[in-house]
């Protein structure tokens, strides 16, 4: 269940699991929400009022938690024109919650491509498609070599013809390039993942 808004007259009171969270007014054709009062709920980000005055409004990281997290500058700017009561000018201490907003994954490491044919094979299958092809075919199959980037494409029926193209596509690269496919690579498709297909590139020795 969400937060229960309610308007009264000119007022608004916020509610929550019948727990009052805070009201509000009309002034000059807005609605301003009552910051009088109120202590900071770091984890939820909200703010509960209370009904004794224990919070400092000079304190900048109280007034940076409730406008958002903004940054330093902005905090001054607000302070001079006098919309943040007696805000000092003091510096923003660190905010735990910034940094953990700001935080990007690390890139990835550059990929180890394939040094030779066949050494690393990709495949997917693609489709419903929605304009079918010849003979009612709605999917196709790609075997991609990691190495030449050379790729082949078969129109299938269903996602079950899987292992029949790539024997195929195993007979006629490894018969024309006279080497062996080392490895396959896919999404794990359950296309990929059936029995038979284990079974198959068990014999050739192809890892997956």
């Amino acid at each position: 269940m969400g937060f229960n808004i309610a308007f009264v007259g000119y007022c608004v009171k916020i509610h929550l699991d019948n727990i009052f969270y805070g009201s509000g007014f009309v002034l000059n054709g807005f609605m301003v929400l009552d910051t009088v009062n109120v202590s900071i709920n770091y984890d939820a980000l909200i703010y509960v009022v209370q009904n004794s005055n224990t919070i400092n409004d000079s304190n900048i990281i109280t007034w940076h938690a409730r406008l958002g997290h903004i940054g330093q500058d902005r905090l001054y700017r607000l302070a001079r024109v006098g919309l943040l009561g007696s805000l000092t000018n003091e510096e923003l201490p660190i905010c735990e919650h910034c940094f953990a907003g700001k935080a990007t994954r690390l890139p990835f490491g550059k990929v180890k491509r394939a040094s030779s044919p066949l050494q690393l094979i990709h495949s997917d299958i693609y489709g419903l498609m929605n304009v079918r092809a010849r003979h009612r075919r709605n999917y196709f199959i790609t075997f991609i070599d990691d190495f030449t980037r050379f790729g082949h494409v078969y129109l299938i029926s269903h996602k079950s013809e899987a292992l029949d193209c790539f024997i195929r596509y195993t007979n006629l690269v490894e018969n024309k390039l006279s080497t062996k496919i080392k490895a396959l690579r896919t999404d794990r498709g359950c296309e990929y993942l059936s029995e038979k297909f284990k079974k198959f590139c068990d014999e050739k020795g192809i890892a997956r």
